[in-house]
């Protein structure tokens, strides 16, 4: 712990060692990505710290997808299986613009970075490495977020218009509760400013019956996968949820209602929809559908529904249906439509999915994708539309 920060203190205050050894990490980096082990790297490179800068180079190309400035950010274990994407922390950055935030527990700082786009924001973060890592994070945004060393409830004399936190989650728990989140944010609210809004990013599959703090309930999804729930506090009305599908910034709001599913029609038509499953989470499923869609399939993961009309802004994903086929004639059918990509599309074991894939693309030399959905022993080959 001692090498981290002192190699982290150095980079805050000497702008020629920040230069250095984000080098450094970049040479690493470049070695991970041509397929070299920590083991050559220790053998090429005489860096001292190299574990640390390893560590380094090894998070910014796991989050590169998730950050524009992955290559000059500083994430550990944690920090970068946790922190904010660049794609939320802006949504709901614009969403409370404006604004005089107090970040509590803010980590590696990325949620309260995205704040400082449009309001200010001070950060307070009790780790010393994450509070040091936020200080180098903002420095690659160039932001002029404010981030204090502190335990927040030792050091509460900051007003603000919005409390905000991302509490801890323990690693491993078969149900999330209020009392396993780290501060509680029931906690934080009787400890700081009663007039203040509070918002809270709480674990998506926490159940419903477990939040015990009345507010909008905000379900994003990002490319169709459910990412965060954040919990306004602002609108007290208990029953009232959004769904914000990213990065098209699509949102519906409004009071969750429960749906039967039963599979309505054996019928099946042109057009296949795939509800958003921020839908489903916030129980708005009800909204994007009408008496003209019919349910053919439905899992754990997702509902598939057909109908013979083009809904144009569907929310969520459309396809139209090309050919149905057996699993026998799967890959002749896939042939004649000149595939050259499938993607399966309903539940399948992981080894099978990509087993039977290969098995189907090693004899697929075209240019088209298709997605391939099941009813019942009928696969169904289907083009997407949108989404």
């Amino acid at each position: 712990m001692g090498n981290i920060i002192k190699l982290l203190e150095g980079l805050v205050k000497s702008n020629s060692y920040y230069g250095l050894i984000n080098n450094e990490i970049d040479n690493i980096a470049n070695d991970i990505t041509s397929g070299y082990d920590l083991k050559f790297i220790k053998k090429k490179y005489d860096y001292k710290n190299i574990d640390l800068l390893y560590e380094f180079a090894h998070y910014r190309i796991l989050n590169a997808h998730k950050f524009s400035k992955s290559s000059r950010l500083f994430f550990d274990k944690y920090a970068s299986m946790y922190s904010t994407p660049e794609i939320i922390g802006d949504y709901r950055g614009e969403k409370l613009k404006g604004s005089e935030i107090i970040d509590i527990g803010s980590g590696a700082g990325m949620q309260a970075i995205f704040f400082s786009k449009y309001s200010h924001v001070t950060g307070i973060e009790i780790d010393r490495v994450r509070y040091l890592l936020s200080l180098l994070n903002k420095r690659a945004y160039n932001s002029d977020a404010n981030f204090i060393n502190n335990d927040a409830f030792n050091d509460i004399r900051y007003s603000a218009d919005i409390i905000f936190s991302d509490p801890l989650r323990p690693a491993m728990a078969s149900e999330r509760k209020m009392d396993d989140l780290i501060p509680n944010p029931e906690i934080i609210m009787k400890r700081f400013n009663p007039n203040a809004g509070f918002v809270f990013d709480l674990p998506p599959q926490m159940r419903w019956e477990n939040i015990g703090i009345n507010g909008e309930r905000e379900y994003i999804s990002v490319n169709g996968y459910i990412s965060r729930l954040t919990l306004y506090t602002m609108n007290p009305e208990k029953d009232f949820t959004s769904a914000v599908m990213l990065p098209e910034r699509r949102r519906i709001t409004g009071k969750p209602e429960e749906i039967k599913i039963v599979n309505q029609n054996n019928k099946i038509y042109d057009y296949l929809y795939l509800p958003d499953i921020s839908l489903i989470y916030s129980k708005l499923l009800y909204k994007a559908i009408d008496d003209n869609m019919h349910l053919i399939y439905h899992d754990k993961k997702r509902l598939l529904f057909t109908s013979n009309e083009y809904i144009k802004n569907f929310f969520g994903r459309t396809y139209i249906l090309e050919a149905r086929s057996s699993i026998e004639k799967l890959k002749n059918e896939l042939i004649k439509l000149n595939a050259g990509k499938i993607f399966f599309i309903f539940s399948i074991d992981t080894s099978e999915y990509y087993r039977l894939k290969n098995e189907m693309e090693k004899h697929l030399n075209g240019d088209k994708t298709y997605y391939i959905f099941k009813n019942n022993n009928c696969y169904l080959i289907a083009r997407k539309i949108n989404g």
